[in-house]
């Protein structure tokens, strides 16, 4: 409730700058969505496009799209409506998964470009 000392400033700058999933709540529920369908398309300059739909019968709240360009993995959570995702640079190796509403987290699209 109160900014003592920049302390919520600070969390919002430093430990919290990236957007996480909420664990998942298995008593509510354990199906999970099926493995996301994608295709991946580069755009020179502009980076790397990915076409992602959902399959199964499971509601996508979110996509988790992990990718790796030398050593370097970087991770996202996207809304589930979105179905274009656009990523920075050429990933050597991009991984992507479904999330339903209740945190279940569906098998993994491995992709390698």
């Amino acid at each position: 409730m109160e900014n003592r000392d920049g302390l919520t400033d600070r969390l919002a700058a430093e430990s919290y700058d990236q957007p996480a999933l909420v664990p998942a709540a298995p008593w509510l529920g354990t199906a999970a969505p099926g493995q996301p369908a994608v295709s991946i398309r580069s755009r020179g300059a502009l980076g790397t496009e990915l076409d992602v739909a959902p399959t199964g019968v499971e509601e996508v709240f979110h996509w988790t799209v992990r990718s790796r360009i030398g050593h370097q993995w970087t991770s996202r959570v996207v809304p589930g409506w979105k179905r274009v995702l656009t990523l920075n640079g050429d990933p050597e190796q991009i991984v992507v998964t479904a999330v339903g509403r209740t945190g279940n987290e569906g098998p993994a699209a491995v992709l390698t470009h």
